[in-house]
């Protein structure tokens, strides 16, 4: 059963791709066509969709009410599949040795990511959370512009808020612990990635 009905009259062909690869999947687990393994790395690919489909969609932008649909149908679905697969992972004791160094924890920590998502989804505020982020991450040349995004972001934000009396640097100290969650978060990301290239 597909989470939404006809995957092709997705208008956008970054969410389109996540439901075609999530309703492949659901289709091989029902074929009984590869192992836990194979539906473990598929499961991985898709995320790797979905999260490129969110930061496009309700990051990089503002998202629309269908953005907000479909991210939500595809979270629900990932976590579904997810704990499916943690399940099956568990009463096997394990996943075998892989060459994409996929192990049970991997699995945890992904699916915390996803609840994660799940309860903060606030689009102003992760774009906000990530404009900061990139620009503490990025190269020098591209400092003035990523500053400028966050600014810019920041002004909306206090400016649909209603409220004109906040500073920038305010905000900035406001938004301090989320910001803090908000790296951990993205460096579990970057551990669990680099764990599966080994």
């Amino acid at each position: 059963m597909k989470p939404i009905d006809d995957i092709a009259s997705i208008v956008s062909p970054r969410w389109q791709a996540v439901g075609l690869v999530i309703d492949q999947n659901q289709r091989d687990v029902m074929d009984k066509r590869y192992g836990l393994l194979q539906e473990v790395v598929s499961w991985f690919k898709a995320l790797e969709l979905f999260r490129q489909a969110e930061n496009a969609q309700m990051i990089e932008r503002p998202p629309t009410a269908a953005d907000r649909r479909y991210h939500k149908t595809w979270l629900a679905t990932l976590i579904a599949e997810g704990e499916r697969l943690l399940t099956e992972v568990r009463a096997d004791g394990g996943l075998t040795r892989n060459r994409a160094a996929i192990k049970l924890s991997d699995i945890e920590a992904t699916l915390k990511e996803l609840y994660d998502t799940q309860m903060s989804r606030q689009p102003e505020l992760e774009a906000i959370l990530q404009a900061r982020y990139d620009l503490e991450t990025c190269g020098p040349s591209e400092k003035t512009r990523r500053r400028a995004r966050l600014e810019s972001l920041m002004d909306a934000a206090l400016a649909a808020a209603g409220t004109r009396s906040v500073s920038h640097r305010e905000l900035i100290e406001i938004l301090a612990s989320p910001y803090q969650e908000f790296k951990r978060s993205k460096r579990r990301e970057e551990r669990s990635r680099l764990s599966r290239l080994r």
